[in-house]
């Protein structure tokens, strides 16, 4: 398994329609414009850090999901529900995170079947506010380790 191959798993993963994200991206989060409001929910895929080592290489990847907040113009104090705030961001964040966790399940038995190892934890940071046009979210950064393809093809 190469890198295209690892992305590509991920593409088509965050893509599947039992996950169904409208945008998927790759690279840098702010080359993205996030100020277009049909792109969302978004998913975006960032490469973090490759490890060599002698028989294996380790890819971290980082996975940021992302969707508008919406806001209504009511007071919390008439709230009859004040917990939940003027806001569908809890809406958001539930999601998202089910949304995340179909895709980690479907990563991992992917890998697996073609005997890849990944983290056996995922963990999942949420976020809100973070971006102009308010965005909530989760981000979450896993490690993909596959054999070293120089070792595989005798070159080493």
């Amino acid at each position: 398994m190469t890198y295209y191959q690892i992305t590509q798993l991920m593409y088509d993963t965050l893509k599947d329609s039992r996950v169904d994200f409208r945008t998927i991206t790759h690279g840098s989060l702010e080359d993205v414009d996030l100020a277009r409001q049909t792109i969302f929910p978004l998913a975006h895929v960032t490469p973090s850090t490759a490890t060599l080592n002698p028989k294996t290489i380790s890819f971290s990847i980082n996975i940021a999901v992302l969707d508008i907040v919406d806001f209504n113009k009511d007071d919390l104090r008439d709230e009859p529900h004040p917990f939940r705030g003027t806001d569908n961001k809890m809406d958001v964040l539930n999601d998202l995170c089910v949304k995340l966790q179909v895709a980690a399940d479907i990563i991992r038995r992917k890998l697996s079947d073609n005997n890849i190892d990944i983290d056996d934890t995922i963990q999942l940071t949420p976020f809100v506010d973070r971006f102009e046009n308010l965005l909530a979210g989760w981000e979450t950064s896993f490690t993909i380790t596959i054999p070293n393809s120089a070792i595989l093809q005798g070159v080493c």
